[in-house]
């Protein structure tokens, strides 16, 4: 119990572009999701996206190559969206997520994938890697991410109320819509997601039944 409320009271204190936010995000989620989704990570772990990373693949291996692909497939939009928002680091990141040491456990071997799906989904929802759009990204996909980004979420909407009544409008106008698309999304996990890089990214969307912003998309920042 202590541990729990150790971690949401740092969490409330949270403070953007901070450099041991991941560090602390990571360790609120691994704490309250606890084995809720073993199963869910069992049956990952069965699929062919599961399977290539247990063997030591992982989707943005080759992710360059899609620069040189048509501009529509979800390689080269996420391409797109790493310049925007990461161009200095493109290429450190690539390199840190690549070379990261990662055991052969089927947990962390889940990780690494979750973790590389992140920016994707970012891509596919259209939203910023901003708090909102982090805060929105989080709403869409925490009924099948485990109960620790439910945490996340919760805290974060105390986060953006704190802001003021202008932020709090904000986010309630950008959670309505994200609510909306939550009750669509089918669950990514379970997608081969290593043949959905070469798809039109609207294939993508449909595919995963999500809708991209309307209020709040990276493109038009």
């Amino acid at each position: 119990m202590f541990r729990s409320i150790q971690l949401i009271s740092q969490l409330i204190r949270y403070k953007p572009n901070q450099p041991d936010n991941a560090d602390l995000i990571a360790k609120v989620v691994l704490h309250f999701t606890g084995n809720s989704i073993d199963h869910q990570i069992e049956l990952w772990s069965k699929t062919d996206t599961g399977q290539r990373y247990l063997a030591g693949e992982r989707i943005i291996d080759n992710i360059e190559s899609f620069r040189n692909r048509d501009e529509n497939t979800l390689g080269h939009q996420y391409l797109l969206f790493m310049d925007k928002f990461y161009f200095d680091k493109l290429g450190e990141i690539l390199d840190l997520n690549k070379n990261g040491k990662v055991g052969n456990d089927i947990k962390q071997k889940y990780g690494l994938f979750i973790m590389d799906c992140h920016d994707f989904l970012h891509v596919i929802t259209g939203y910023p890697p901003t708090p909102h759009g982090e805060l929105m990204r989080i709403k869409i996909y925490k009924q099948y991410e485990g109960r620790g980004w439910g945490v996340v979420d919760a805290v974060g909407k105390l986060w953006a109320y704190s802001k003021g009544i202008r932020e709090a409008k904000r986010y309630r106008e950008l959670a309505q819509e994200a609510r909306q698309t939550r009750k669509l999304v089918t669950n990514y996990i379970f997608e081969d997601w290593f043949e959905m890089l070469g798809w039109h990214i609207n294939k993508v969307r449909k595919n995963l039944s999500t809708k991209s912003t309307t209020l709040y998309d990276y493109k038009n920042l």
